[in-house]
């Protein structure tokens, strides 16, 4: 249960660019949750235009789907809330 009183840090995991794959996403989830993060956090996007500035990030174009992603998280850990970003 959140602490009101504490806050919360999460962490935005690697779905989307050259470097999103399925063992850096669950390498991540792991570590976060090692660490104490509070939640999990991914893109809610399936598709933004290759070179599109988005969040001072110059897209790729390349995104995993974020549901499938987060629903693989869950399946590997248990603490950190899983979230998505819209």
């Amino acid at each position: 249960m959140l602490d009101a009183t504490r806050g919360e840090v999460g962490l935005l995991l690697p779905t989307f660019d050259t470097q999103a794959n399925r063992e850096r996403i669950l390498a991540a989830a792991r570590d976060a949750e090692a660490h104490g993060f509070g939640s999990v956090w991914v893109r809610d996007h399936l598709f933004i235009p290759k070179g599109t500035l988005h969040g001072g990030i110059k897209e790729s174009g390349f995104h995993l789907e974020p549901l499938m992603s987060l629903a693989t998280v869950a399946s590997v850990t248990s603490s950190p809330t899983c979230r998505k970003a819209g």
